[in-house]
Formats: C-alpha cells, sequence, structure tokens
C-alpha cells in the first residue's frame, strides 16, 4: 500500500524542519532514511527547492563564519545519525561532505578571516583523517586535492590553488 509522507511521520520520525536556519532538511532526511524499514525512489519531483537570487542570501554565504558553523554542527549531527546507516551509507554520506560541501567552502578561504579558516582547516582535517580511502575513489582529482590541502596543508596552499585554478580556467566544481 503507498503511503505519501504525512505530517504525522514528519513531526513522529523526522520531527519538523527548524524554520530560519541553514541546511535544516538535512537532519529530517537522514532521520527518515534511519527510521525506513523499506522506502520507494519516486521518478518525479515531490520535492522543490529553490536558491533566492543575489550574492547575500542566507543559501549563498558560504564565506560568513556563521554559516561555517552551522554547517559543521550539521555535519556532525549527520555524522552521528548515519552511524546507524550501513557502512556503504555512511561512506556515501562522507563522499558527499569531504568531495562537495566541504569544497564548496574551501573556495571561499580567499576571502575569509583566519577565524574561518581555522574552523575550516580543523573539520576537514578531522574528517578526512577518519574517512576510509574508499571515499576518495569517487571524488574527482580537483576537490580531492583541495580536500588534501584542506585537511593537511596551509591556508597559502589552498588559497594557491584556488588561484591557479582561476587562471588556468579549472576551478574546482
Amino acid at each position: 500500500m503507498e503511503q505519501d509522507l504525512r505530517r504525522e511521520v514528519l513531526a513522529g520520525v523526522c520531527r519538523l524542519f527548524p524554520e530560519d536556519r541553514n541546511y535544516e532538511d538535512q537532519q529530517p532526511a537522514i532521520r527518515a532514511a534511519v527510521a525506513a524499514s523499506t522506502f520507494d525512489v519516486v521518478d518525479y519531483d515531490v520535492y522543490s527547492w529553490r536558491l533566492p537570487k543575489g550574492p547575500r542570501n542566507r543559501s549563498q554565504s558560504k564565506q560568513t563564519i556563521q554559516d561555517l558553523a552551522d554547517r559543521e554542527r550539521v555535519i556532525i549531527a549527520l555524522l552521528e545519525l548515519a552511524k546507524r546507516m550501513p557502512p556503504t551509507a555512511q561512506d556515501h554520506l562522507r563522499k558527499i561532505i569531504l568531495g562537495r560541501d566541504l569544497c564548496m567552502y574551501l573556495k571561499q578561504v580567499l576571502y575569509t578571516t583566519d577565524e574561518y579558516w581555522n574552523v575550516l582547516h580543523a573539520l576537514t582535517k578531522e574528517l578526512y583523517d577518519t574517512a576510509d580511502r574508499a571515499v576518495f575513489r569517487d571524488i574527482p582529482f580537483s576537490e580531492r586535492l583541495l580536500c588534501y590541502l584542506g585537511a593537511n596543508g596551509t591556508r597559502d596552499d589552498v588559497e594557491t590553488l584556488i588561484a591557479a585554478s582561476v587562471e588556468y580556467g579549472q576551478t574546482p566544481q
């Protein structure tokens, strides 16, 4: 019997999405995946998300220490929830976090404070050092290098890579 995801399920299993916070949908989505004994994949959109226009909106403010702190909080919570998932799912989540999410923040280092760099470097190092090496197989080389430098290099190393990537038209995706 098909059943739509209802408000009762969201409130009971996923908990309601917190409002006016960055990344508010990620923890409920992982909670739903962890709690489900099975789930179906539908081939049509059931959730729509739009990115507001302009560089000064909440979703595009990757250069602020507050956004980075929000992201760090959510990453830690997601990895805690993921402990109840199969190892392959945990590895997939780490691949997304390291190969996409943290790279978005590392690309902003040219425009940020030392405090931002210190927080980002520590977070990247912790996640990089604790990830299974197999996680990195599916991360494209440019993001893998950026992540490696974010974890093990200096701020100058990251800035040099970003500047060279821009100069040669090969900005990490």
